[in-house]
């Protein structure tokens, strides 16, 4: 019973971490009024490009730093044209959804002759290995996991902090509710819109590359199989808070580590694995009259216009 009970704790974390980064990631882009819903292909090629990175370095350093570069490059992509084109946000989010899933099979023929998987690539090592002693409880619970989980919680502390006790964060909430208020305050509205999506979507690539480097040691085509997705739900369930977000996490990621034990009692399959999204669908019922997010998310701004 003990043993189980750790090895499902353990489970917890290790299957919340990409759902949390991801669902951080999210926040940041609608607390800055900018809808994201790309971050599935976003996740995914931050996973592809971690594998791709790793591999031709042989550093799964270098391969997050691969997966950084993706997610910068996709979140500027997005920011620039919902921001300054005021295009739509969630055409462009499913643009982004379908371009990761193209472009990661096409790589992954280019670069290892194989649709459906790549060959292994060097990973983070887990904590217990790198740690120089073992500590009885610490390394029974977390020993598995690696230091893409202290970067995780690392992020929730420092975007409490950031958002509700530093001038910028206010800045931040300002944005996301009543932009011409931040643009009365002298603040760039545009230019910080932007570089949260930025931020954001960095984060979500990493919340990819924890799948593919961290969890494992290659890509496989659709590994974020809907991660994205819930992540999305978890921040709603979150509050658009960094606490709440954490906790919203670690639910969803329990719920996926008892559906893989669920299997061992004899349930169906098919039922098992619908679980999570069942789940998912049911928690944003429950909360979809009492959590209002930022009341600018997915509306353009326009200097000087008028509501």
């Amino acid at each position: 019973m003990y043993n189980t009970l750790i090895n499902l704790i353990g489970s917890t974390f290790r299957i919340s971490l990409p759902v949390i980064l991801c669902a951080l990631g999210s926040m940041y882009c609608e607390r800055c009024g900018v809808l994201n819903i790309g971050m599935e292909g976003i996740m995914l090629l931050g996973a592809f490009f971690g594998a791709f990175g790793s591999y031709v370095s042989g550093s799964a350093v270098i391969g997050l730093f691969f997966s950084i570069g993706i997610g910068a490059l996709l979140g500027f992509v997005h920011g620039f044209l919902t921001v300054k084109c005021h295009t739509n946000h969630i055409i462009d989010g499913v643009a982004i959804n379908l371009f990761g899933d193209g472009l990661s099979i096409f790589m992954l023929v280019m670069v290892w002759g194989n649709k459906g998987k790549s060959t292994e690539v060097a990973s983070f090592k887990p904590l217990d290995s790198i740690m120089k002693k073992r500590i009885p409880v610490f390394s029974e619970l977390f020993g598995n996991l690696n230091i893409l989980t202290v970067i995780m919680l690392c992020l929730v502390v420092f975007s409490y902090v950031y958002i509700y006790h530093t001038p910028n964060g206010l800045r931040l909430r300002v944005i996301g509710d009543k932009p011409e208020v931040a643009d009365t305050m002298s603040v760039n509205v545009e230019r910080s819109q932007i570089l949260y999506v930025i931020l954001g979507s960095v984060i979500a690539s990493i919340a990819g590359a924890s799948l593919s480097i961290g969890s494992l040691h290659y890509f496989s085509k659709g590994m974020v199989a809907g991660r994205g997705y819930m992540a999305l739900a978890a921040m709603v369930f979150g509050l658009w808070h960094p606490g709440f977000i954490l906790l919203s996490g670690l639910f969803f990621g329990f719920i996926q580590a008892l559906q893989m034990r669920l299997q061992l009692f004899g349930f169906p399959v098919q039922f098992v694995e619908m679980v999570p999204y069942i789940m998912t669908i049911v928690m944003l019922v429950l909360t979809s009259r009492t959590n209002k997010g930022p009341r600018n998310a997915g509306r353009p701004f326009v200097r000087g216009a008028r509501e």
